[in-house]
């Protein structure tokens, strides 16, 4: 058995137990988006019915970065990490804000991270097909803030700071 955690732990907590033989996701998956706005939400998953466990996140993952060109991921000597935690965005205004991934520079290296966790809570309840187009997008979203870094500009950092500025104007109203 596994529990999957969503929304903030500070929050009161409400938990979810799905029918005997069913899936958390079939059935929780739409409410748990809007639960977790105010509850920290527990839904526990039983072995074998679990249509989205992390194994097959990653495998998910895996197909996706080994069917790009591996020219892309030149100098990217961090590789690719999956953490499993939920990262909430520094300037979220109301914890709605989650870092789904991120391309990391430091005097380590070049990595990007993606954030399991961050990721189900904004695309769980979608089916595989659509879950996965989300990974492909995240994916090469990364892939190019890492080859912009190589080429010596940031255009994709500018977007992401507009994106950033946009949603601090319309929430703070």
């Amino acid at each position: 058995m596994k529990v999957y955690s969503f929304g903030l732990e500070t929050a009161p907590t409400i938990l979810l137990l799905p029918g005997t033989c069913c899936d958390w996701k079939g059935n929780f998956g739409k409410v748990i988006p809007l639960l977790s706005d105010t509850f920290h939400v527990l839904c526990v998953s039983y072995d074998g019915f679990d249509k989205t466990e992390h194994t097959e996140f990653s495998a998910m993952l895996d197909e996706i970065a080994d069917s790009m060109p591996y020219e892309l991921y030149r100098d990217l000597n961090g590789g690719i990490s999956l953490l499993p935690q939920l990262k909430v965005h520094p300037k979220a205004l109301n914890n709605d804000l989650f870092i789904l991934g991120e391309y990391i520079r430091n005097s380590l290296g070049n990595a990007i991270v993606f954030y399991y966790g961050s990721i189900n809570r904004v695309y769980g309840s979608l089916d595989n097909e659509e879950y996965r187009k989300k990974l492909v997008e995240i994916l090469h979203h990364e892939v190019r803030h890492h080859n912009e870094y190589l080429a010596g500009c940031d255009d994709l950092g500018i977007f992401d700071r507009n994106q950033i500025d946009d949603y601090l104007r319309k929430h703070r109203k």
